[in-house]
């Protein structure tokens, strides 16, 4: 399943990445990044057969944790992960990005559970406060992967759900240099990649 989800998204990304460079993939076949491994009474993290597990069973929390990653802001560049939601519950999977791990202020998309009306959000964490808008879109369910990309084009930060495009916006510079997957209580999020490419122009 990776390899075709691979080839897929250097096909979307040809035109615009004509001299793109894969800054990072990791398709958890071993813990080679260091993701955080752990487990506690309310959270779990692993690495297991090619995939990263994240359980938290804490309702209303999030648990995340992230590796630096340094993008050229000024290029484009593109941002993307695989994950299921492996429990038909209240909480979210997270693809977070542009973290700064002192402030725990970043960027991020998420998605929840098909049977809400809004599935999907994007937005920001700073200062405490997380800052985003709901919008609705087509969940993939029975425990089936959505893919979750963030694409900088020129000044626009782009956010697609399985290929299609759910929002747009202004690119803001980021927080810091973290990659980060989370998960939202109550929920499994079980996560198949990461990748991060860039743009070379210069």
């Amino acid at each position: 399943m990776k390899s075709i989800l691979l080839s897929w998204l250097f096909l979307l990304w040809l035109p615009v990445f004509s001299q793109q460079k894969e800054v990072l993939y990791d398709d958890f076949t071993k813990n080679k990044n260091n993701w955080e491994e752990g487990k506690s009474p309310i959270h779990q993290k692993y690495v297991k057969n090619g995939f990263y597990h994240i359980i938290n069973s804490d309702p209303g929390s999030v648990t995340w944790n992230s590796i630096p990653i340094k993008i050229d802001q000024t290029q484009n560049f593109a941002i993307e992960t695989s994950v299921s939601l492996s429990e038909s519950k209240e909480g979210e999977a997270i693809l977070i990005f542009g973290e700064n791990n002192k402030t725990d202020d970043f960027f991020f998309i998420q998605i929840r559970d098909v049977s809400k009306k809004y599935p999907i959000q994007i937005g920001k964490r700073e200062n405490g406060e997380w800052k985003g808008v709901w919008k609705s879109a087509k969940i993939n369910t029975n425990k089936e992967y959505n893919r979750l990309t963030v694409k900088k084009v020129k000044d626009d930060l782009i956010f697609l759900l399985n290929g299609i495009i759910v929002h747009t916006q202004k690119f803001e510079p980021f927080f810091g240099a973290g990659i980060g997957l989370g998960c939202g209580g109550p929920q499994h999020a079980i996560f198949d990649y990461v990748l991060v490419l860039e743009n070379q122009t210069n």
